[in-house]
Parts: structure tokens; sequence; C-alpha cells
């Protein structure tokens, strides 16, 4: 946007042009506050900014159309003239680079917003599977001690009873440890799998 305000300056007096710069004024303005707001944009990364830029492009293009017909009126009256006609040109190029400035700057602001969104997606999901990982590793302990204490209890099991009670409950722990080490397992491929991507 800056390279395009560079660009677009008032034209050279005319004697028969308007003496009102109104319309290149309003145009210049109104590309300053659509830069600003597309700086805001992709600081804040919000969709409220990216339309208050567009609205700004549009006034600052109409503006350019006000100032192109007032060239255009010049160059009618002055028609035998071609210092007229050469400016003219000059404003239809300066209009055609500033929207096709916008367009590109349009394009490289939905091209980083994607980017954004795909990196805060990825975030997330990595957040997701550490989160789950860890609650992995609670349980793992969590049933170490349990059964621990299970193969002790076992050990001063007073009767046959009891010790069936408690073969069960090791039984029924010792395969919730195995499942608790395949879904590690599969956590870690699915982490491996995305980093080789």
């Amino acid at each position: 946007m800056s390279l395009v305000m560079g660009q677009v300056n008032p034209p050279a007096p005319n004697p028969d042009a308007p003496t009102s710069s109104e319309p290149m004024d309003k145009a210049i303005q109104h590309m300053e506050n659509a830069l600003n707001h597309l700086q805001e944009t992709l600081a804040n990364s919000t969709s409220e900014e990216l339309l208050q830029a567009l609205t700004s492009e549009q006034a600052a293009y109409q503006e350019l159309l006000k100032l192109r017909e007032q060239e255009s009126q010049i160059a009618r009256n002055r028609s035998g003239q071609r210092n007229n006609q050469n400016q003219s040109q000059r404003q239809q190029q300066q209009l055609q680079q500033l929207q096709m400035r916008q367009r590109e700057d349009r394009y490289e602001m939905q091209r980083e917003a994607q980017q954004q969104q795909q990196q805060q997606e990825q975030q997330r999901e990595d957040l997701q599977v550490l989160n789950r990982l860890r609650d992995l590793a609670r349980r793992q302990n969590e049933m170490t001690d349990r059964l621990r204490e299970a193969e002790s209890s076992l050990r001063e099991a007073q009767n046959e009873q009891e010790r069936q009670e408690i073969q069960r409950e090791l039984e029924r722990l010792r395969e919730q440890q195995i499942q608790n080490m395949r879904d590690a397992d599969e956590l870690q491929q699915r982490m491996q799998n995305q980093q080789n991507q």
C-alpha cells in the first residue's frame, strides 16, 4: 500500500482543471485509512479491521474515479492538445497500478490469514496430544502403584477366596496397563507422522 501511496501523486497544475483537489485529497486519506486497517488486521487477525480496510479501499477507488472523470472532461475540452491526453493516460496507469496493488494486498492478507489459522489448528492439536500423553502417564503410574499393592495383598491373603479376588483385580489392572501402553504408542506414532509431513 505504501508503494501505491508514493505512485499516486497530485496532478500537475492545469489552467482548465477545477481548482479543488478534493478527490485526490480524499483518495489519499482513504488509502492511508486502508493501510492502517490492513496493518491492524495483520497484527490482530480480526475480520472487522479487514472489512474496514476494504471499505477504505473502495472509497479511495471512488475518489480516484471522480478524479479520472475530471481529467476526462479536461481532455475533451482540450482534445487538440496532447498534454492533457498524456496526463489522462498517466492517471489511468496510476489507477490501474492502484487496483493491481489492492488485489495483491488482499491476496497476501488471505494467504497469511490461512497460514495463521493452520498454525493455530496445529498448535491446538499438539496441545491435545500432549495433554493426552500426560494423562496416560499419570494413569500408568497410578496403576503401577495399585499393582504393587495388589501383589502385596496377594502375598498376605488369608484364604483362597481372598486370593482369587486379588488375582482378578491384578488381571484387570494388567489389562488396563497394556491398553494404556497401546494408547501411548498410538499417540507417539501420530506425533511422529505429523512431524514428518
